[in-house]
């Protein structure tokens, strides 16, 4: 809502809450969403998108299998995390190079910022799935992919009550960060 106020039109939304990049536990995946959007109409010049935290973050609230969540007896995420973030990674390249291929010009991915309060304890794979994206990005597709890095836009101020998600303020602030890359494609 906040991109269409700033564009001063609608754009075709195809996103769903609790979806991952390539599963489809609570949602249809991103990958899903990309095909559903093409079959409504493959004219699809840009892509305004994110994807994969859902991967990563419902198991590790859920029990943690990965162990992605550092620790006082852990500093690190787990090599289990690392390969789980390399999976999703590897999903997010692979639509990255179908988008380019079925003619998509623009992919605008917007990067994840760091969770707080209870779920603190996630932002060191927040910031590793984010530098796999954006090399991702940069680097391992040829689409003319722009990767916006929302780390530190973000405060707690930003974030909902359960820890993950943006309010009103945060909404607006990542609208206002993906802004300078839409607006000239517009």
């Amino acid at each position: 809502e906040n991109l269409e106020t700033l564009a001063g039109e609608t754009f075709r939304d195809y996103t769903l809450s609790g979806a991952t990049m390539s599963g489809g536990i609570l949602s249809k995946s991103v990958i899903k969403q990309y095909a559903d959007a093409k079959a409504a109409d493959a004219n699809i010049v840009t892509a305004v998108m994110n994807g994969g935290g859902n991967d990563i973050l419902i198991p590790a609230k859920a029990l943690d299998p990965y162990a992605c969540r550092t620790r006082w007896y852990r500093k690190n995420i787990s090599n289990r995390c690392i390969a789980l973030v390399e999976d999703t990674y590897v999903d997010s390249v692979n639509l990255f190079n179908d988008m380019d291929n079925d003619g998509v010009e623009n992919i605008l991915y917007l990067g994840y910022y760091s969770p707080k309060g209870r779920d603190k304890n996630l932002s060191q794979v927040v910031s590793v799935a984010n530098d796999y994206i954006e090399y991702g990005c940069e680097v391992a597709t040829n689409a003319n992919c722009s990767f916006s890095a929302s780390y530190d836009v973000m405060t707690d101020a930003d974030i909902l009550d359960d820890d993950i998600h943006p309010n009103a303020s945060g909404g607006q602030k990542l609208a206002n960060l993906l802004w300078p890359n839409l607006q000239p494609l517009l």
